[in-house]
């Protein structure tokens, strides 16, 4: 290839990365550089974190995007599942533990996916589009956190979730440290609502030094439904189409409830990790077999690794 050719292939790439971003971009409802400056709005956001155990971004995507956005995302493949399963999304029961243990406590989780490779690409380019990274990173770096990076799962990096009316979120703590959720279409009711606990590891001191352990007496409390924790301790988010919502699921409980209504409930899910190049491991990776890695999954089983 000639220099001038050369010149010519960088140039349209070049091209092609600003109008990309251009059209990113365009589907914001608030600039997202502008928040990036805001220093008193990052500390806002940092400081609800700390104190709720979430933070939104009111409006992140605008009405128009969040309407097309719905729309591309109830046209993709969408795959269906009805399964009972513990906090820690496995669906047997530890034989180790009373049946009336938190962790063999089972809740239905009955809803569509959409695993990154089924998604558009319209998706992928606003996971990796670096000013949201930057925006949740700086958030984060006011939290706790000591970096921020995209999550390199297969298809739970960044995955869909189509709800239609009778479908229930059952209680659920995530792998991943940290999750935002874009929601783009509200089911009617108030149905669908994103419910959480979070948990706070309990310290103990013995004679073999200290240790953590999950407030399990908080979790049982909560499972039998009593009125104090529930009211002391279990809180829901109100959010409206375009909003974007992030909490640390991997320490905080968090289930929807069922949905009512002909208004499907449809939203987004995008992940991070403070280490580079996380995956899901275990029964959370197997329950997400959707798509392209379902049918991997399918031909490695068929005819061996490949």
């Amino acid at each position: 290839m000639s220099t001038s050719n050369a010149v010519v292939v960088i140039l349209l790439f070049t091209l092609a990365i600003i109008v990309a971003s251009n059209d990113i971009e365009n589907l914001f409802g608030v600039s997202i550089n502008d928040l990036l400056k805001n220093e008193a709005a990052l500390q806002s956001y940092a400081t609800q974190l700390e104190t709720e155990g979430y933070f939104k971004v009111e409006n992140l995507l605008n009405t128009d995007s969040a309407q097309s956005l719905s729309s591309q995302m109830g046209s993709s493949s969408i795959s269906r599942t009805d399964v009972w399963r513990n906090p820690w999304q496995v669906p047997t029961i530890n034989p180790e533990y009373p049946e009336d243990h938190p962790i063999n406590f089972m809740t239905q989780a009955k809803g569509g996916f959409v695993g990154r490779t089924d998604l558009p690409q319209v998706f992928i380019d606003l996971y990796n589009y670096k000013p949201v990274l930057e925006l949740f990173r700086k958030i984060l770096l006011k939290h706790t956190y000591q970096s921020l990076y995209l999550s390199a799962d297969f298809e739970g990096s960044i995955y869909g979730l189509v709800g239609i009316e009778g479908d229930i979120g059952g209680q659920h703590l995530d792998q991943h440290p940290f999750s935002c959720v874009w929601m783009l279409q509200k089911p009617l009711h108030n149905s669908g609502e994103f419910q959480y606990v979070r948990y706070s590891p309990v310290k103990y001191e013995s004679k073999n030094g200290t240790s953590f352990e999950w407030d399990f007496d908080l979790m049982h409390q909560i499972n039998i439904k009593n009125e104090d924790a529930i009211r002391n301790h279990r809180k829901a988010i109100s959010v409206q189409n375009g909003d974007v919502y992030c909490f640390e699921g991997n320490v905080t409980m968090h289930e929807t409830t069922q949905i009512k209504g002909e208004i499907d409930r449809i939203l987004f899910v995008t992940a991070y990790h403070e280490l580079e190049g996380f995956q899901h491991t275990g029964a959370v990776n197997d329950n997400n077999k959707w798509g392209k890695h379902k049918v991997a999954d399918i031909e490695i089983q068929s005819h061996g690794e490949l």
